[in-house]
């Protein structure tokens, strides 16, 4: 997981909203939003690269999540809409 430079600017002024993807335990793919303050955020990217096995319920407010590898159409629109999530080339 790595931070945008539009991301690590919002999170000077106030909470962000961060997409994590992964393996769970079970070996399949997910993704997760999830709404976090800026020093939860930087803990969760160090337990993120140290391979840590989290719960993200601990960093903050999951807003929308899923067991799949890509990220479902109306689940984009609904995070660009409702929550001003900004989308790259990857997700």
């Amino acid at each position: 997981m790595s931070l945008t430079f539009e991301q690590k600017i919002k999170l000077e002024t106030h909470n962000a909203i961060v997409l994590c993807r992964g393996t769970n335990s079970s070996g399949k793919k997910f993704w997760v939003y999830i709404e976090a303050e800026k020093k939860t955020v930087m803990q969760m990217q160090q337990d993120y690269d140290n391979q840590k096995v989290v719960n993200f319920l601990d960093y903050g407010k999951v807003i929308k999540k899923g067991i799949s590898d890509e990220i479902p159409e109306d689940v984009k629109r609904y995070m660009e809409e409702e929550h001003n999530f900004k989308h790259d080339e990857n997700d």
